[in-house]
């Protein structure tokens, strides 16, 4: 297999992993609002259920500021390419320079983990 191709492949399932895990926040908020209990005219959740869409919450923050990061680093990179001369334009980075994305990137992936992980412990003790 060619370097490329490997690299072509971590795509893919860097961008499905990143795809579930927006789609498994939204579905974790979801079931939490099951449990929603409203009295007065006012919903109430238990402190734990919080505390895992807290969770969700922050994983759909990291995947926004993975985009953010990318933004800022490419654009970045892209500028001061645009400026060197056309011989020089092409060429390697730093790979230090891809570490925010990278960052927000398992960062995502770990509260998206974390919650349903919290959310299972959460159910499971319903269930007792």
């Amino acid at each position: 297999m060619k370097l490329s191709d490997i690299w072509k492949e971590e795509e893919a399932y860097t961008k499905a992993a990143s795809d579930l895990a927006r789609q498994l926040d939204f579905a974790g908020i979801a079931i939490i609002w099951l449990f929603k209990v409203e009295e007065h005219g006012s919903i109430h959740l238990d402190m734990p259920l919080l505390q895992i869409a807290l969770l969700f919450v922050c994983s759909l923050a990291f995947d926004l500021f993975q985009f953010i990061a990318g933004i800022a680093v490419y654009r970045t990179i892209g500028n001061k390419r645009e400026k060197l001369a056309k011989s020089a334009q092409d060429g390697d980075y730093p790979a230090w320079v891809l570490w925010p994305i990278d960052v927000f990137f398992w960062l995502k992936l770990a509260a998206v983990i974390c919650g349903y992980a919290f959310l299972l412990r959460y159910l499971l003790s319903k269930l007792v």
